[in-house]
């Protein structure tokens, strides 16, 4: 059997995928993502209406939903930064302020909301799609992905020092990694 004949005989499979709403996140997660388009698999993104046709236009698919947050603004990185500039975790402040910003924001009740929309999404389109492998992008993983029994992949453009865990480094967030955190909506 040729490879050709042999890649035509292999499964197909399809991939969720989901990620940190955040531009440079989604775009690491597709740029992980494009060999499995380029072997025939089917990659579909579950995103906020502000990535809409952002990714059909490299040859994924999209399940868009609409964060609360998110109707507010319409580009995406924008609502982010605008964020992050609220909370004032950028700018001249010490680190312990800008820490204690960041601790605030990942505590708003906004920040979940959208969290949660984002999570019934996710299990919307596992029900619908029932996919192959499911490849998540982010500090929390959603219930969804973690009670769906589905084989994951973390893809970790946050930072890797997530992963890390000695004596001879600081600890990540506060000595938990986020590899053991997930999320209740």
């Amino acid at each position: 059997m040729t490879s050709t004949e042999q890649q035509k005989t292999k499964k197909k499979l399809i991939i969720l995928a989901s990620s940190i709403s955040a531009v440079g996140h989604v775009n690491a997660c597709s740029g992980a993502l494009a060999p499995f388009l380029r072997r025939g698999h089917r990659v579909v993104f579950v995103v906020e209406e502000a990535y809409r046709g952002r990714l059909t236009a490299l040859g994924f698919e999209e399940i868009v939903y609409q964060a609360p947050k998110a109707a507010e603004e319409g580009n995406p990185g924008e609502a982010l930064s605008q964020r992050l500039k609220e909370y004032q975790v950028f700018g001249a402040h010490s680190v312990v302020e800008k820490f204690r910003s960041l601790v605030e924001l990942l505590h708003d009740e906004q920040y979940f909301a959208d969290l949660a929309a984002a999570d019934r999404t996710i299990s919307r389109a596992i029900e619908t799609l029932r996919p192959d492998l499911l490849w998540w992008d982010g500090g929390l993983l959603f219930p969804a992905v973690y009670y769906s029994g589905i084989p994951w992949v973390k893809n970790q453009s946050l930072t890797a020092i997530c992963f890390l865990t000695s004596d001879q480094i600081p600890p990540s967030c506060s000595g938990n990694t986020f590899g053991d955190t997930f999320l209740v909506c």
